[in-house]
């Protein structure tokens, strides 16, 4: 079975119980207040993605361009099976009672209490997910926050993040101040920053090939790719996708064959690229370069985009070379 993961602007995130509609969550979490007292309304998430080695584990960015490492196992009190052993009037789905794992120890029992006999009022066999959010607890009370690590902030709304298939450890993030940005999980400082458009940048995604290879699609209809082998500040190719000059709203890799590259824009095509050998063949050390990569001082130290290219001003091109 898949679990979809969703977050938005009004207040939470939550992974939606396939058995049940849709919008019914069967794990949530609420998101943090945007400013550092804790003030005023929520910000909207705008971006999600799980590790792909820890899935309980995810990445949220928010449109007040804040990232967090969140957890949906964050301030469990209690686990599922504990909810499922403990006598009542009706047993527990296994989905019902990971939804309450995270309710604080005032208002559990009640909660539970509740949900037990208005499931036996409703004639159910056990308490499912509908029966708890038909309750209606407050989502203050169901919806811990799930944050276990903060990282520097964009100055805008965050539109994509991606955690590397390659690195446990490394994610990457683009924002409407036309930064992408590729952080450690571990350091709240990123240890790249890379500026291809001055304008917003709305995708980025990792080579399924190439463990320093990604590309980023931006508000003005050009493609960045930047390979990290050949130089640390500035794009290997620069693709104009759009003949208007309108976004590129999306960009993916082919998981099985690693040369291939869709875009989505806002034109309404759907592009496939195919790359060259050189931007789809990994390299002799590469995974030994993004670990150094991962372990690398915060920028601003050891990462410095104005770093010495390996291949100097012969390792860029405008894409001629690169594209078919």
């Amino acid at each position: 079975m898949w679990s979809l993961g969703a977050t938005g602007a009004a207040g939470g995130g939550g992974l939606p119980a396939m058995g049940y509609l849709l919008p019914m969550p069967s794990v949530g979490k609420a998101r943090p207040n945007a400013t550092p007292q804790g003030e005023g309304m929520h910000a909207g998430g705008s971006a999600l993605c799980f590790s792909k080695e820890d899935p309980t584990s995810f990445i949220v960015g928010l449109e007040s361009g804040q990232l967090y490492k969140c957890s949906t196992v964050a301030k469990e009190a209690r686990s599922a099976e504990a909810v499922m052993r403990t006598q009542g009037e009706l047993p527990w789905s296994t989905a019902a009672a990971a939804l309450v794992t995270g309710v604080p120890a005032s208002h559990y029992h009640r909660l539970k209490q509740r949900a037990e006999k208005d499931a036996v009022l409703a004639r159910e066999r056990q308490v499912t997910p509908r029966v708890v959010y038909e309750t209606r607890p407050s989502p203050s009370t169901l919806f811990a926050p799930p944050i276990s690590f903060a990282y520097d902030k964009h100055s805008g709304p965050v539109h994509e993040v991606q955690f590397s298939p390659f690195h446990r450890n490394i994610f990457l993030s683009v924002a409407s101040d036309s930064t992408a940005r590729l952080y450690s999980v571990l350091q709240p400082r990123p240890v790249h920053v890379v500026e291809p458009s001055s304008s917003s940048l709305f995708g980025v995604a990792w080579s399924t090939a190439r463990p320093l290879v990604f590309a980023v699609a931006a508000a003005d209809g050009s493609l960045s790719l930047y390979d990290l082998k050949r130089s640390r500040g500035r794009p290997d190719v620069v693709l104009q996708v759009t003949s208007n000059r309108s976004p590129v709203y999306g960009v993916a890799f082919n998981p099985k064959n690693g040369n291939l590259l869709a875009t989505a824009d806002a034109q309404g095509f759907v592009k496939v690229w195919r790359l060259s050998t050189q931007l789809s063949t990994m390299g002799a050390n590469e995974l030994a370069q993004l670990e150094k990569l991962a372990t690398a001082r915060a920028a601003g130290g050891a990462e410095e985009t104005a770093e010495e290219d390996e291949g100097g001003a012969a390792g860029y091109g405008e894409g001629d070379d690169d594209f078919e």
